[in-house]
């Protein structure tokens, strides 16, 4: 279970999802672009298997899904465990510009709070785990 945030390119004009469309999403570059920019930003991301980055860190990992495109317009990464984990998507933007889209917050103030969205994860990833540990289920069967 992790906390999805994908990172797009689009203009700055652009402030809620609703306004969000395929017309207004520019090109972040192509795969090898767009890789080498987050290697230089974090120098350790083991980009192994081309479509499927991972960075660790000792209180948060980020697996970065992005697409081996000739046109990338966006990357979700998969993020679990802590706040640090803010300062790295405050470092994508910071060197990039390019904005962060969460599913429950939307477009995510990076300068602002950006924590929100991470609590909210949080607090229904531990309500999940307390589910299942009380009901004795399998970590497979949460939804039952």
């Amino acid at each position: 279970m992790s906390w999805d945030v994908s990172f797009m390119k689009f203009p700055n004009a652009i402030k809620e999802l609703e306004d969000l469309n395929e017309d207004v999403i520019e090109s972040m570059g192509n795969y090898n672009e767009v890789a080498s920019i987050l290697v230089e930003i974090f120098p350790d991301l083991d980009f192994t298997d081309p479509t499927w980055g991972v960075l660790e860190r000792t209180d948060y990992s980020i697996e970065f899904n992005m697409p081996e495109e000739d046109n990338v317009t966006s990357f979700m990464l998969h993020i679990r465990g802590n706040q640090g984990a803010i300062e790295a998507l405050r470092s994508i933007h910071k060197r990039t510009g390019w904005k962060a889209v969460e599913g429950s917050e939307g477009i995510l103030n990076l300068d602002l709070n950006p924590e929100k969205g991470l609590i909210e994860w949080q607090e229904y990833r531990n309500a999940m785990i307390n589910q299942i540990k009380t009901k004795k289920k399998k970590w497979y069967q949460f939804w039952k």
